[in-house]
């Protein structure tokens, strides 16, 4: 983070210029383990793809929020599942996302993150698969 900060402008025109001519690469995401309650792999990415996550979750935040502000009901289950994400099917959750966002570019990144982390885990949870609906 400090090193980013340290030439901040820079470093920020320099990722706008590799999203926009679709150039940008995520690097290698540090591993380690957590021990809480149970032991978890914890994949960390580097602060500069951190600063492009929460840009391409900028962008795709609204679009998934107004789907949660009408809501029927008047209680909402709050949980967390376990092994969510090595769970998904990234096929599934691909064309779910492109019935969603209609932005081919933005659609590049997503597909680029989720390239990134692909096998990263492996090993580590029991894949079972949740669909999307």
């Amino acid at each position: 983070m400090a090193a980013f900060e340290l030439d901040l402008e820079a470093n920020l025109w320099q990722l706008h210029e590799e999203l926009r001519t679709q150039t940008y690469r995520p690097s290698p995401c540090h591993n380690f383990i957590v021990q809480e309650r149970k032991r978890r792999l914890i994949s960390a990415a580097p602060f500069r793809d951190r600063v492009v996550h929460h840009a391409l979750c900028n962008v795709t935040q609204p679009i998934f929020e107004r789907r949660f502000i009408y809501r029927r009901r008047r209680y909402v289950l709050q949980c967390d599942a376990e092994q969510f994400f090595p769970s998904i099917d990234h096929q599934i959750l691909r064309s779910f996302l492109t019935h969603r966002i209609a932005d081919e570019r933005v659609l590049w990144l997503i597909d680029l993150i989720l390239a990134s982390g692909a096998g990263v885990l492996t090993g580590e949870y029991r894949i079972t698969t949740i669909y999307l609906l």
